[in-house]
């Protein structure tokens, strides 16, 4: 993008300020051509740089969310868990922070999975994987009103997630039938893909 970028300014520089016009009809086109090329540097000034430099931070968050994986397959969890909050750090990927949670869960410390879920919806407010995560460990810890709010959010943002309408239709029941609580029985498919157990975290465990 940069390259094709600099090819047109240069055109465009040779047309505005190589040639000479005489005729009067010409010699106002060129004028037209000068201020289309200050237009392009200013553009190119303020906005390339930028997207160039996400573009970048992105690049790296990938590659330490790739290695933090790696890390995952070789049952190493703290080593995984540092690349994957680098690669938050460097750029908020969902996906690093549903990884992030999932490690936290198999340990046992849900209140801290929970806080990664709301760190990560405060740089990815429009995440619905975020928003039904949280409403599935809500859900599993018999807060039916918390995963229902956040179920629905869910859905505003994705009508199609199936894992949140499967989150909010139990809650719904349990909310309606208390005696049928902790009785979990959300699709064992779901919470497979939910919390990554094909991972196969050594000493680690869920609820």
């Amino acid at each position: 993008m940069m390259l094709q970028y600099g090819r047109l300014k240069v055109e465009v520089f040779k047309l505005a300020f190589l040639t000479y016009y005489t005729d009067p009809k010409k010699k106002k086109l060129q004028i037209i051509e000068i201020v289309a090329v200050v237009i392009l540097l200013i553009v190119g000034i303020i906005f390339i740089p930028p997207i160039i430099k996400e573009h970048q931070q992105f690049q790296t968050a990938v590659a330490f969310h790739n290695m933090g994986h790696e890390h995952l397959h070789s049952n190493n969890d703290e080593a995984a868990l540092e690349c994957f909050q680098a690669a938050i750090r460097t750029y908020p990927m969902e996906e690093s922070f549903l990884e992030i949670a999932s490690i936290h869960h198999f340990k046992g410390n849900h209140e801290k999975e929970i806080e990664v879920y709301r760190d990560g919806l405060k740089s990815l407010k429009d995440s619905s994987k975020l928003r039904c995560a949280l409403a599935t460990e809500y859900y599993l810890q018999e807060k039916y009103d918390e995963a229902i709010t956040e179920s629905e959010i869910a859905l505003k943002i994705d009508p199609y997630n199936s894992e949140a309408k499967n989150v909010l239709e139990h809650c719904q029941k349990y909310k309606a039938h208390p005696e049928k609580r902790g009785k979990h029985n959300l699709n064992q498919e779901e919470l497979n893909k939910r919390y990554n157990i094909n991972h196969q975290h050594n000493g680690c465990h869920g609820h």
